[in-house]
């Protein structure tokens, strides 16, 4: 099995190199090994910022000057993890599905299955009870 990661940019220096990655992982790897594998070795881990990592159905995985480049041309961009680092390098929650990559993904025209960081800067991630209660002054 071929998957391919990208994530966005984290800052105008960050977008010099293409972060568009190939790995190989056994056929049978889940969704959630994928999402823990970008957590722990590929994602930026600065302070106070989230990412939503999206299975981009279909979507096609291009080679420029040897560098992958992933296009969403004719793809589907399915949310399916949340990845939450409120202080520099602490990772405080991965939270992604146990399904096998190959139940759940459309693979690419060649075969690949993609995956995409969408970044999400600025403040600490709290829990939705701290933010109900401290904003509307009400638990769910």
């Amino acid at each position: 099995m071929r998957v391919v990661v990208d994530r966005d940019s984290v800052s105008m220096g960050d977008d010099v190199e293409p972060h568009a990655r190939v790995w190989e992982p056994p056929d049978d790897t889940r969704v959630g090994e994928v999402v823990a594998r970008m957590a722990g070795e590929y994602l930026p881990r600065s302070g106070g910022c989230a990412w939503t990592v999206e299975a981009l159905h279909g979507a096609e995985a291009v080679r420029e000057d040897g560098a992958v480049v992933l296009l969403r041309r004719g793809g589907r961009a399915t949310p399916c993890a949340f990845v939450a680092y409120p202080e520099v390098g602490a990772l405080d929650a991965v939270v992604a599905p146990a399904a096998e990559v190959r139940a759940v993904v459309v693979p690419t025209p060649t075969g690949e299955y993609a995956f995409h960081a969408r970044h999400h800067p600025h403040g600490r991630p709290v829990p939705l009870t701290t933010y109900l209660s401290r904003a509307h002054g009400r638990t769910p």
